[in-house]
C-alpha cells in the first residue's frame, strides 16, 4: 500500500484537495440528486475549467440539459487528439 501512494503523484500533473471542493460538490450533488463522491469530479472540472471524461452513463445522464452538460464528455465520445 505505501508503494502505491508513493507512486500516485507521477500518474497526476496536478492533485486537488477535496476540502476545497467539498461546498461546490454537495451543492452539485443536491441539485443532480447525485452521489457526491462523483460530484467532486464535477467541481473540479468546473473549477479548473477542463472537461470531465467519464463512462458513468447515470452522471451523464444527470448532467444533461444542465450547465455541467459542457464538462462531462462519455468516455465513447472523447478523442484525445482534439
Amino acid at each position: 500500500m505505501d508503494e502505491i501512494a508513493a507512486n500516485l503523484p507521477r500518474f497526476f500533473d496536478t492533485v486537488a484537495s477535496a476540502a476545497g471542493l467539498a461546498r461546490r460538490a454537495v451543492g452539485i450533488a443536491d441539485q443532480l440528486d447525485h452521489p457526491v463522491y462523483d460530484c467532486f469530479y464535477l467541481a473540479l472540472a468546473e473549477a479548473e475549467q477542463f472537461s470531465l471524461v467519464a463512462a458513468d452513463m447515470q452522471l451523464l445522464g444527470k448532467v444533461r440539459d444542465t450547465s455541467w452538460e459542457g464538462l462531462a464528455i462519455s468516455l465513447s465520445e472523447y478523442n484525445p487528439a482534439s
